[in-house]
């Protein structure tokens, strides 16, 4: 019996022997074969550090159909699959996976501007370790980074993030130490992290400084047949000092001065119950649904040094997902972060989705509603998180507000199948937004709506971000809208990319 998902049939059998079978990625056609002999087959002992199970364990399906989840969510593997082999009263399993080809480029842009050009390496010498190098602008600033991500630090229990991008003006650094949680059913989990920037512009610039810290400790209280709850606790800490240069598209305060200090409190729950879809992405790759209601909310409690007063930071996201029909997917997500003291809210963002895919003929049909509240946001603050189509219609101080409403309805047809990674996409959208109190206050509302065509450069791995093209032309603009055709390029996420808490580093 052979599986994608879990094994079933043999629940509760004995296993024997449990055998790794690695494969090459499918080889380059004619001279470009030579780049085969480039790559490094994916270690048997890469494969095994992500299995639940063992030899002379019995076969629980919830510990095979999360390996098998876990596997699938290593960019490095193209498949993975499950057989299993009833020998007397045992059973003999082989996982086989299909390695793909690891060295990337990564390239984002963004509609504040921002972009990143690189080169990632997602298999190092077979070991499941990443090695990132990019060039990356942002806010105007051109700067090269490093990072590396080991997921098991110096052959520990124990997986590291760190980066570090230096700019002329600054630079900043990451790093995030994370204890493996072996299943989501794991008694206890721990992650310790910290990020530090610094940018001098000039005497006209903006000048940026934060620093932030914290220890997260997890303990599993209970668990049912769909999820997993647990709570939260720790320390936390952040530094921010923060100026805007005169002019900047700002709509908080120009400058933010915050020391907080803070005991950690919170509650975590995980689904563990999942259903699997498979027209979302091309070539039929199996993409892991879940099925319960998810949540992660931390509230810390402390003092702002700075000012000498109580304060509360609080960071959560809840999500639910459905799968109505076998063609159908709905998501509905709520995301909240900032400080409050006395009433009143600092660096804070409220947000809320709802997004729903339906399957079509070569392709599907998908409509994303987005709203988004930014109360005394920080001076560095310049866009929103929502992708929005529209955006380009706009001049650049007015693309930010302190809240905004979007909906877009996209048709995405499948055209050609590109590389073995990617398949080109075709799009016709329509998309409309309102933003309330933009950085110039004159006028207070602004009105857009769009209709175009595009194309999408689509992974044909669960995971990534897809790439797009959009012409567009405008049916509905207020005075200061940018008339005309217009050219956006831009980039969507993964539909499960943005499903935590904004403070959660992954």
């Amino acid at each position: 019996m052979t599986s994608r998902t879990s094994l079933s049939a043999f629940a509760g059998a004995p296993i024997r022997s449990v055998r790794i079978a690695t494969q090459s990625p499918p080889g380059f056609p004619g001279v470009a074969s030579a780049l085969d002999k480039l790559h490094v087959r994916t270690r048997d002992r890469t494969v095994r550090r992500q299995l639940l199970f063992a030899a002379g364990d019995t076969v629980d399906t919830l510990a095979v159909a999360e390996s098998v989840r876990r596997l699938r969510r290593d960019r490095y593997l193209r498949d993975v699959e499950l057989l299993g082999v009833r020998c007397g009263h045992g059973v003999d399993l082989v996982v086989s996976t299909r390695d793909d080809w690891s060295v990337k480029p990564k390239v984002q842009v963004r509609s504040s501007g921002n972009s990143e050009l690189g080169l990632t390496e997602r298999n190092l010498f077979g070991s499941g370790r990443e090695l990132a190098m990019h060039v990356r602008t942002q806010q105007g600033r051109v700067g090269v980074g490093v990072s590396l991500n080991d997921p098991w630090f110096l052959g520990s229990r124990v997986g590291a993030v760190i980066g570090q991008d230096t700019y002329k003006d600054g630079q900043e650094w990451t790093a995030t130490l994370r204890l493996r949680e072996e299943t989501v059913l794991a008694p206890w989990g721990a992650e310790l992290g910290g990020v530090h920037s610094e940018y001098e512009p000039g005497v006209a610039g903006d000048r940026f400084q934060r620093g932030a810290a914290h220890l997260l400790i997890r303990r599993r209280l209970f668990d049912d047949a769909s999820a997993v709850m647990s709570v939260l606790g720790g320390v936390e800490t952040e530094e921010a000092r923060l100026a805007a240069a005169p002019g900047a598209p700002i709509v908080g305060p120009s400058r933010a001065a915050r020391n907080f200090v803070g005991l950690s409190v919170g509650a975590a729950r995980a689904a563990v119950a999942y259903d699997t879809l498979t027209w979302l992405v091309p070539n039929d790759a199996i993409v892991d649904v879940p099925l319960a209601f998810e949540s992660e909310a931390v509230v810390g409690l402390g003092r702002d040094v700075v000012r000498g007063v109580p304060m509360m930071h609080v960071d959560l996201w809840a999500g639910k997902a459905w799968i109505p029909s076998r063609r159908g997917l709905a998501l509905a997500d709520v995301w909240a972060s900032g400080y409050t003291s006395a009433g009143t809210w600092d660096a804070a963002a409220f947000r809320a989705s709802l997004a729903y895919y339906q399957a079509a003929k070569r392709g599907f049909w998908s409509t994303h509603l987005t709203a988004e509240r930014l109360l005394n946001p920080d001076p560095d603050v310049r866009t929103f998180v929502t992708i929005d189509p529209t955006a380009r219609l706009l001049p650049d101080g007015r693309r930010l507000a302190e809240a905004a409403l979007a909906f877009t309805a996209e048709r995405d047809v499948r055209l050609m199948g590109l590389t073995r990674s990617w398949a080109l996409d075709g799009a016709l959208f329509g998309a409309v937004s309102s933003r309330w109190e933009a950085v110039d206050p004159s006028p207070e509302h602004l009105d857009v709506a769009a209709v175009g065509v595009g194309l999408r450069l689509t992974p044909t791995r669960v995971g990534r971000a897809t790439a797009r093209l959009d012409l567009g032309v405008p049916v509905l603009g207020s005075a200061v809208a940018k008339r005309g055709i217009y050219v956006g390029i831009g980039l969507s996420p993964w539909w499960d990319d943005d499903r935590h808490r904004a403070g959660r580093r992954d």
